[in-house]
């Protein structure tokens, strides 16, 4: 992150040094914790959207440096790039509760909505049918447009990009529309946001029409199952289905990462979220290819943009892993004005771990030990504040501000 936060978040300070959004977009909430990098993010969207083009979309990389600014246009607002538009403001929002840049930006963000909802449809090449099936859901299926898709996903090729990406983008506009729908209400835009909240639900439902037949997932891609339960595509009926695909997928492929660019931010939350904590410590501390610690044993100091390590070796979107070492591990998670919650899941092989974060509202910290049979919590709650505190097999309790020690 030092490497590349200089001035705009370039992907790596070697061979491109250029600020793609997708890379941003999806380490935002791990950066969080790293930097205090508000002022930062309000100086790079109005870069982002001083260059918005004529259609409404925002490039995928802004400022277009001089090595791209030939990029053909055809490939530019690729979905998961050019989302970043407005998922940026709306994490930027509900991670600093500040509506500053919702305001700022929200007539730029209306027009990258209204991009996205073009795309929408037949739109695309004359053999859509044969790839989708005519029908209701249809006309909410993004068939238009180039997407890089889950860029550098294991055992992909180079000619993998140049393949429709149907499901990636479908999922892409029925999640941020779904945010844009929360920001325009924010904003006092009632009429935007029953548009925008309409087309997210109807856009969803086409997700579930043609990408989780029978309420699954039948793919052999990890990112397959991790996507929809991460941009909250799946209901009641599917989301247990996709958890235990997911996790037998993990499992099957010896807890070694499987996801891209889109996929990797979100998979050990996923794990999690099926209550599946030891899977994620295994992926997370496996040192076989492809995984984070290979990357360290081959002596990396910096993470790689491919997980073999043939491109960059400074990029830093696929350390947005620690977003989970953060909100799970150590358990610390913002939840509004003044308050957290505080779950720390001890596991692996790890004996201890501790993580301060100095928040808005001042440090808050959790450290756990494991001695003796025992596990000791340290839990730090700022001045003027209040956590929820829940430890393994125990009722949520709240605390006030203070230092607080348990053993259990």
């Amino acid at each position: 992150m030092k490497g590349n936060f200089l001035d705009v978040p370039t992907d790596c300070p070697t061979r491109e040094r250029a600020p793609w959004l997708g890379d941003a977009q999806l380490f935002f909430d791990t950066g969080c914790y790293f930097m205090d990098f508000t002022a930062f993010f309000r100086k790079w969207m109005r870069d982002v959207f001083d260059d918005q083009a004529k259609d409404g979309k925002a490039y995928n990389i802004v400022p277009r440096v001089a090595k791209h600014e030939g990029m053909n246009e055809f490939v530019e607002g690729s979905s998961g790039w050019t989302d970043a538009g407005i998922l940026i403001p709306y994490r930027y929002w509900k991670h600093f509760g500040d509506t500053r840049m919702v305001r700022d930006h929200y007539a730029a963000m209306r027009r990258l909505a209204e991009f996205m909802v073009s795309r929408i449809g037949d739109t695309s090449d004359s053999e859509l049918d044969e790839k989708l099936e005519p029908g209701e859901y249809r006309q909410y299926v993004v068939t238009a447009g180039f997407h890089f898709g889950e860029w550098n996903e294991p055992g992909s090729t180079p000619m993998d990009v140049t393949l429709p990406k149907y499901e990636e983008a479908t999922a892409y506009l029925a999640y941020s529309l779904g945010c844009m729908a929360e920001m325009a209400d924010a904003a006092g835009e009632t009429e935007d946001a029953g548009r925008y909240r309409d087309i997210s639900e109807k856009a969803k439902k086409a997700y579930q029409h043609y990408f989780l037949k029978n309420n699954t997932v039948d793919s052999p891609r990890m990112c397959r199952y991790v996507r929809p339960l991460a941009l909250g595509l799946t209901d009641e009926k599917s989301t247990k289905n996709v958890q235990e695909g997911l996790v037998c997928m993990v499992a099957e492929n010896g807890y070694h990462v499987g996801t891209g660019f889109l996929s990797t931010p979100f998979v050990l939350n996923m794990l999690s979220g099926a209550g599946e904590h030891e899977a994620a410590y295994k992926m997370l501390e496996n040192e076989e290819y492809p995984s984070w610690i290979y990357e360290i044993r081959q002596g990396a100091t910096t993470v790689w943009e491919n997980w073999d390590g043939v491109a960059s070796r400074n990029h830093y979107s696929n350390g947005a892993c620690c977003d989970w070492i953060f909100n799970t591990v150590c358990g610390i998670r913002m939840r509004g004005e003044n308050k957290f919650e505080i779950a720390p899941v001890p596991g692996g092989s790890l004996t201890e771990a501790s993580l301060e974060y100095e928040s808005l509202y001042g440090k808050v910290s959790c450290a756990w030990k494991k001695e003796g049979g025992k596990v000791t919590y340290t839990v730090e709650v700022p001045a003027g504040c209040e956590a929820e505190v829940k430890f393994a097999g125990e009722e949520a309790r709240t605390m006030g501000a203070g230092k607080y020690e348990l053993s259990r």
